[in-house]
């Protein structure tokens, strides 16, 4: 520590708290205010707790656009150096984790790409560190994917501190999980058969976009599994109730990469009972960003709650 750290600085370097929030003697005022926010969102002692708390619901506003075209971005790269330091550690990080046999990956969240200038020497600089060690690197920020990581994903400000919101942060994490299984092949565990991980995690946030519902689940109602129709298979569909509508979910297997871009359209013709009728309808429904599962897309729609869909009778792709 004291080849790292001056004396001043020993308190910061012991605590990451500190190190990362030094708001605590900035703006004891927020403080108090996230507090309040962690306490209406507490969970029963009996949950299972998967650890996410991301305080940014909302992405960029109309009026921060405007301060990017104004002021022009927080963030330049040019002035994002890496130190002697920084490359000796990084390789030692790397070094620790073959030895221990880690597969490890370096990982850059981007900023919103107006809030940053000068990221190819941004990238360039942070490479000095890691192309030595050899280890993979997946930067959000340079090449920058402006589909995906649009203004949805970021925190609504112009600093050099941006975060990601809810929904940018699935963004990230799926893409993530299709680089480790397409890019490096690396082999994860398989937990689809699985009992227990499937009782412990079963209706817990994301999991019905990756699994299927169980066939005695009276509110998350499974329609069908394995159906193919004109070349197109559903892995399976499902009809989740809700207090206001019902929402339909589709998983249409991938027939190449499961990193490969999905249709925008699904188009199914579902045998519905509405109002105590039968009927035969044709349903047009979207793939459903950010969710990028692997081994299948997703597509899903709102239905009225008087709908109750009974079976899928025929699919086909729109353009």
């Amino acid at each position: 520590m004291p080849v790292l750290f001056t004396p001043e600085n020993y308190l910061l370097a012991w605590s990451s708290t500190l190190r990362n929030h030094e708001i605590l003697f900035k703006n004891p005022e927020e403080i108090k205010e996230n507090i309040k926010i962690q306490k209406e969102k507490e969970r029963p002692d009996t949950s299972l707790y998967l650890g996410r708390f991301v305080r940014f619901t909302s992405g960029i506003t109309d009026s921060i656009l405007h301060v990017y075209d104004s002021l022009g971005p927080a963030i330049d790269g040019s002035q994002m150096d890496v130190s002697d330091e920084e490359i000796l550690y990084a390789q030692k990080i790397v070094d620790l984790c073959r030895s221990k046999n880690i597969q490890p990956i370096f990982l850059t969240i981007p900023s919103y790409y107006k809030n940053v200038k000068n990221a190819e020497i941004w990238t360039k600089n942070l490479n000095k560190a890691i192309e030595p060690t050899g280890a993979p690197w997946l930067n959000f920020q340079f090449p920058y994917d402006t589909l995906l990581f649009d203004r949805d994903c970021f925190e609504s400000t112009r600093a050099s501190n941006q975060h990601m919101t809810y929904y940018g942060s699935l963004v990230a994490t799926y893409k993530l999980a299709h680089y480790i299984v397409d890019s490096l092949h690396v082999t994860l565990p398989d937990r689809s058969k699985d009992l227990h991980w499937h009782n412990m995690f079963y209706g817990e946030e994301g999991y019905f976009e990756n699994y299927p519902a169980r066939e005695n689940d009276t509110t998350n109602i499974l329609i069908c599994k394995n159906l193919t129709k004109n070349g197109i298979t559903i892995k399976d569909a499902m009809l989740q109730k809700g207090e206001d509508n019902n929402k339909l979910l589709v998983k249409v297997a991938n027939n190449n990469s499961s990193d490969k871009t999905p249709n925008a359209k699904l188009r199914i013709m579902a045998k519905c009972n509405y109002q105590g009728r039968e009927i035969v309808t044709w349903i047009d429904m979207y793939d459903t960003p950010p969710y990028r599962p692997i081994g299948h897309s997703l597509y899903s729609i709102s239905l009225l709650k008087e709908v109750e869909l009974l079976e899928i009778l025929d699919l086909q792709w729109l353009p």
